[in-house]
């Protein structure tokens, strides 16, 4: 071969010999950014994964900040951190969620911080007109009780100018057979007015003629607006922590919780010495139905046929007051102190019998506690966390 074909055959396998090494090199280069795009995608879709996870979590239990360390998740790992703060005047979690994932040779990582709330979106019932509230008469159930309809933060503490009727009844007067001291907040005046509870009660701080926009609600679910067979599955699967369903007074568990959904046959009566037949106290005597100690929540007590009676509703021998609503059918001798609200879905209330033994209890309308108990329900079965948990901040 000559000279110059040598340098030709040379020189051509250097050039092939750059271009290779060029492919080589450009291949390379390819395979490392799509793997290091690889790992920054997932790597990004396990954080999203984990921040998923860490709002569910927030939002089944407001309370939880124990940290989610090392979940495994598509390969990579993620830890989430829980931290209370405060964002202007809103008490606040900070949720930070750190994601490292490798792939190949190349470790990729990705990073959340997210300020969070549970939202305030608990309610007053629109049913609620009174801090009694019934759909039959109630001139022999009030008794000698005090009803106060103003607002109240707690027992002692007035939200001023907030409150509704004392009592509240869709029939077309109200006699207060007993002389119990009632009051309200009347909107008749500009600002309203808050009236004290006094006998002869003024005639502002009672509704009749009530009426409701879909007419008189029969179930529980349908006075609070709910989707038929909401509260009972919150009672049966305890969707709120202390939640109880039951269908006899002897499977109570106390303290009273969440939602405690009491369903009986139609026409039970409940009262002293006829609980579900006859149930004895530890002394042997005849029990009266009790709600037992610090009791709170939503508390229903409701038959089919919405005719149940709750006759003799007491918390002795301890005399903590029920915090919450309370949703029945009936009742008559409400013989303890009420904070929230109570309301009767019959009709045919107790009419023509002398309600003795409420002097010295009293129910006061409260919005705040109202909202707590409701918050607490709304979203229970909600499938997901964005209706549950308010986003005041989120950076990635």
């Amino acid at each position: 071969m000559g000279s110059q074909a040598m340098i030709l055959l040379v020189g051509t396998l250097a050039v092939v010999a750059l271009f290779v090494s060029g492919l080589t090199k450009a291949g390379n280069d390819m395979v490392d950014n799509s793997s290091l795009a690889y790992g920054e995608n997932m790597a990004k879709e396990i954080n999203t994964a984990a921040m998923d996870i860490a709002m569910r979590t927030l939002a089944d239990s407001t309370t939880w900040r124990a940290p989610l360390s090392n979940l495994q998740l598509s390969g990579g790992s993620a830890t989430v951190t829980f931290k209370d703060t405060l964002l202007g005047a809103d008490t606040a979690v900070v949720v930070r969620s750190i994601v490292t994932f490798i792939s190949g040779i190349d470790t990729s990582y990705a990073a959340t911080q997210a300020i969070v709330k549970s939202p305030a979106d608990g309610f007053v019932p629109p049913v609620v007109h009174g801090t009694m509230t019934s759909f039959g008469p109630i001139d022999d159930i009030i008794s000698d009780m005090t009803i106060d309809g103003r607002n109240w933060k707690d027992p002692t503490t007035l939200s001023p100018q907030a409150g509704i009727f004392a009592v509240s009844t869709s029939e077309a007067t109200y006699i207060n057979t007993q002389n119990a001291p009632l009051g309200a907040t009347t909107y008749t005046t500009n600002p309203a007015t808050d009236i004290a509870p006094t006998f002869p009660e003024d005639p502002l701080v009672v509704e009749t003629n009530a009426t409701w926009p879909n007419g008189p609600p029969s179930t529980p679910d349908a006075a609070l607006g709910y989707p038929e067979g909401t509260l009972k599955n919150i009672a049966i699967n305890k969707l709120i922590p202390g939640s109880q369903y039951v269908t006899k007074y002897a499977d109570l568990v106390f303290p009273l919780r969440g939602v405690t959904y009491i369903e009986v046959a139609n026409g039970t009566w409940w009262r002293k010495g006829n609980v579900d037949g006859v149930t004895l106290d530890p002394t042997g005597k005849p029990m009266e139905p009790r709600i037992g100690p610090k009791p709170e929540g939503i508390l229903v007590f409701h038959s089919p046929a919405t005719d149940a009676l709750w006759e003799t509703m007491q918390a002795k021998p301890v005399k903590d007051p029920f915090k919450g609503l309370i949703i029945a059918d009936k009742m008559f001798h409400v013989h303890l102190d009420i904070l929230g609200g109570i309301v009767m879905l019959s009709p045919n209330t107790v009419q023509g019998r002398t309600c003795n033994g409420n002097n010295g209890h009293w129910m006061k309308f409260s919005s705040e506690i109202l909202e707590k108990v409701t918050q607490a329900s709304t979203h229970t079965s909600d499938a997901s966390w964005k209706t549950r948990v308010k986003v005041l901040s989120w950076y990635e």
